[in-house]
């Protein structure tokens, strides 16, 4: 009986018959027993337009109709409350006032970041908008988000 070594390191034995034994489960290294996540639970998908960000807020509000909490409905699609939170008040302002969303100069993502174009669209939203959101907010027209005008 001889002994040889396989690429992992792990030996493995051959009787006179030329018949090879596994390496038993001690010798395989832990890496190897550890379980591998699904590619789903990993994928996410950069929105790089306006169209994505609304598109991701109408996605959300669907599902927290649907569900019993934004919590549920954030998991639900795989989705962070932070993300949707950043990004709601352009939302809001396009679902809300498309007239004055139209007003701001559009968004180039190749020359400014969206953290400046969201407090452009902060900026742009008066009393009487952020009284028309919040009142689309109680009616379940809008995510029921505390936003900081």
């Amino acid at each position: 009986m001889t002994s040889k070594r396989t690429k992992k390191g792990a030996a493995v034995s051959q009787n006179a018959d030329s018949s090879v034994e596994l390496p038993n489960k001690s010798t395989v290294r832990k890496h190897m027993r550890q379980t591998l996540v699904p590619k789903s639970d990993h994928a996410r998908v950069r929105v790089k337009n306006i169209k994505g960000i609304v598109a991701r807020y109408k996605l959300a509000l669907e599902a927290f109709k649907k569900g019993s909490s934004m919590k549920a409905a954030f998991e639900s699609l795989g989705l962070d409350r932070a993300t949707i939170a950043r990004t709601a008040v352009v939302a809001e302002l396009k679902l809300a006032a498309p007239e004055a969303f139209d007003t701001i100069a559009p968004w180039n993502e190749r020359v400014e970041k969206l953290s400046t174009f969201i407090v452009r669209c902060r900026a742009a939203i008066s009393s009487d908008i952020k009284e028309k959101i919040s009142k689309m907010k109680i009616d379940g027209e809008l995510l029921p988000m505390a936003n900081t005008f």
